[in-house]
């Protein structure tokens, strides 16, 4: 975390940036605690070394109590997201030609199913793409793109593994993954989000 803040006769220059805060500076990111003014002013007392306007004690708190408070903010994001997430998926099961992989991870929507060749775990299958967030941004589309892309069965995990055996050439299916965790700053898609993939497989491509 980077925290930016003008102590009484310490500089704190340690940056505040938080994913789920979308990356803000501290001042800004702080603006729900104290005056958005009064932190700015903070901000600026640091660079132009002049008197803080706040004790150490005080700012140390005031952090503190920050913390606290957007820690618990967050807890309750997530139960409402997981909360939300599970409700999708409950209902989404209902639907026709919808199923759920044995682990009960990732479901998927049969829209045509082929008459090719279906793959096997060491096979690799050429197929057009969507990638979405549902209810939100395209993250991906080969269609677009005017390219299939390859997918190694080899690699892919045992819940999808077990989708892609089922479909022949030919099939097109829609599968709903949830995304809980941002391992990668870099990562466009938010956490706690359900991603959508349209896939259409062209080939079987024998072997990894």
């Amino acid at each position: 975390f980077i925290v930016l803040w003008c102590l009484s006769t310490v500089h704190l220059s340690i940056w505040y940036r938080s994913l789920l805060d979308g990356g803000q500076l501290f001042f800004v990111a702080f603006d729900d605690v104290v005056d958005g003014g009064f932190a700015q002013a903070g901000f600026f007392c640091y660079f132009e070394d002049k008197t803080p306007l706040i004790e150490e004690k005080e700012a140390l708190d005031m952090l503190t109590n920050y913390f606290q408070s957007r820690s618990s903010k967050i807890k309750e994001e997530i139960n409402e997201s997981k909360k939300e997430h599970d409700n999708f998926f409950e209902e989404n099961l209902k639907k026709e030609n919808v199923f759920e992989t044995t682990d009960k991870n990732v479901q998927y929507e049969i829209h045509k199913k082929g008459e090719g060749e279906i793959a096997t775990v060491n096979d690799t299958i050429l197929a057009h793409s969507i990638i979405s967030i549902r209810g939100g941004k395209e993250i991906d589309n080969s269609y677009k793109k005017g390219k299939p892309i390859k997918l190694s069965l080899y690699n892919m995990t045992p819940a999808w593994k077990e989708i892609f055996t089922q479909m022949p050439a030919g099939s097109k299916f829609t599968i709903y993954n949830r995304h809980d965790k941002k391992t990668d700053p870099s990562d466009p898609i938010p956490p706690l989000s359900i991603m959508t993939f349209e896939i259409e497989i062209l080939q079987i491509i024998k072997g990894k």
